[in-house]
């Protein structure tokens, strides 16, 4: 099965209004996976996240779950609106 880059696009536009941050960097990462080499920068492109984020997917993913009740990071900050 060949996957596209177009076809990844169209997977990440479907998906990520569904999912929260955490489970975003979690199933980029997965992709990030299955793609193998060169996977976290088409991923990352595809889906307008930075290399790191997937990179943090990536390894979130290779953990295996952990159930939490948190979707940031420990000390991530949220912004207040203005």
């Amino acid at each position: 099965m060949e996957v596209t880059e177009e076809g990844l696009e169209d997977f990440f536009l479907a998906i990520v209004p569904m999912l929260d941050e955490r489970q975003r960097r979690i199933v980029a990462g997965g992709i990030a996976r299955l793609l193998g080499r060169g996977g976290v920068t088409a991923v990352a492109q595809v889906a307008a996240m930075s290399r790191n984020t997937v990179i943090d997917g990536t390894e979130e993913y290779d953990e295996g779950p952990e159930p939490s009740d948190r979707i940031r990071r420990e000390g991530a900050v949220l912004l207040a609106s203005p």
